[in-house]
């Protein structure tokens, strides 16, 4: 199952379907994947979405920065919490790792996921998005291609003053770009 929201457990709604979901204690452990902040796990959103998590009843939670610790630590864990900030910076952490994007990809292939905007951006197939409409500040990668866990592209902090944009993206790299207000989330089983 992955979740993608644009502001994470604060999308309206979620709470309570997250607590359906985890109501047989389905998730014990999750990680909080921080490396796209340049806080890591000292960000208050990072903060927020553990005592988030927790009140849905995950009992142990921990924060993971692909910069300093390894990939394979998400094996370890039931639900992997992809945090937002810098979508480059993300991928980038995951790159640090030899064949980080695809090792990344194996290892989360069948755990449940929660992204959050950039965190959502990194499932796609590519996060060349991130570069196009309201860019990101761009750090260099070697290429847009990302985990490619869901077959989509998407636009989390959707707005109407964005739509033209998003319509030229669409038109110019002949995608479909699924839009997330923040207040929508989408749920993939």
């Amino acid at each position: 199952m992955k979740i993608l929201t644009s502001i994470g457990l604060s999308t309206n709604g979620i709470m309570g379907v997250l607590k359906d979901i985890n109501n047989s204690n389905r998730w014990k452990s999750a990680c909080i994947i921080v490396s796209a902040h340049i806080d890591g796990a000292l960000n208050k959103y990072a903060k927020l979405a553990k005592k988030q998590l927790k009140s849905i009843g995950v009992e142990d939670v921990r924060y993971i920065d692909f910069y300093s610790q390894d990939l394979d630590l998400v094996k370890n864990f039931d639900l992997v919490y992809i945090a937002g900030g810098n979508t480059f910076r993300l991928l980038r952490s995951i790159k640090h790792h030899e064949n980080g994007v695809g090792r990344l990809r194996e290892l989360l292939s069948n755990k449940d996921i929660i992204g959050v905007s950039a965190g959502s951006i990194i499932l796609t197939p590519t996060i060349r998005i991130a570069n196009e409409i309201e860019p990101d500040d761009y750090l260099e990668v070697d290429s847009f291609e990302s985990l490619g866990l869901v077959s989509f592209e998407i636009y989390p902090h959707f707005e109407e003053k964005v739509s033209k944009e998003v319509s030229d993206y669409e038109k110019k790299y002949m995608t479909k770009i699924k839009k997330l207000t923040n207040d929508e989330y989408l749920l993939i089983e």
